[in-house]
């Protein structure tokens, strides 16, 4: 798995670089939401003063990512620490809704597909316009290969508390997005 970043986000290598290997590890089956795999290495890399750029990469073996059923495989195609929160408060909104920066998310997974199985799902594009920002998930099978390509943005800006309920709405449908899988038959 590796992890590119740049701009404000590599502020997050920035953080960890310098911590012990034990300290790196821990932090990143928190961040990562994979506590049941093994890292066979984990290495960071951070470089540029001007536009900093940093790297996370992470050789795992993670034995139980897809849930099985029968003889089904549900993969899901977004890791865990990708997908996006909700605000927990969705009531009623006094104070209108500041978004101080604004950035792009651009993901792209690659899964191996085991011999003697098959695709039996692929889910369809995604695609979601707001106002607050945008989405987009695809999925294209390349030989032994299932390729996930997500992007999303949100839109630096100041909205209204009357629009609160919008913005929520959006971010629901990134996060239903984002729990997407497909299915794997063998």
């Amino acid at each position: 798995m590796k992890t590119f970043v740049r701009g404000i986000q590599s502020e997050d290598v920035e953080a960890v670089i310098n911590d012990s290997p034990d300290d790196q590890r821990k932090g990143f089956y928190k961040r990562s939401g994979l506590q049941d795999s093994r890292i066979n290495s984990l290495k960071y890399t951070l470089i540029g003063d001007f536009l900093p750029q940093g790297s996370e990469e992470a050789d795992l073996f993670v034995p139980a990512y897809a849930s099985k059923s029968s003889n089904r495989f549900f993969v899901p195609l977004v890791m865990p620490d990708r997908i996006t929160a909700i605000p927990s408060n969705t009531g009623t909104r006094v104070n209108p809704v500041v978004i101080n920066e604004s950035f792009i998310d651009r993901d792209t997974m690659n899964f191996s597909i085991p011999a003697g199985f098959e695709i039996e799902f692929k889910p369809q594009p995604q695609l979601i316009d707001s106002k607050f920002g945008n989405y987009s998930l695809r999925v294209d099978i390349s030989d032994d290969r299932l390729v996930c390509i997500r992007s999303f943005s949100i839109y630096e800006n100041r909205y209204t508390a009357a629009e609160y309920a919008d913005f929520i709405a959006f971010l629901k449908k990134v996060s239903k997005a984002d729990r997407t899988k497909a299915v794997l038959k063998g």
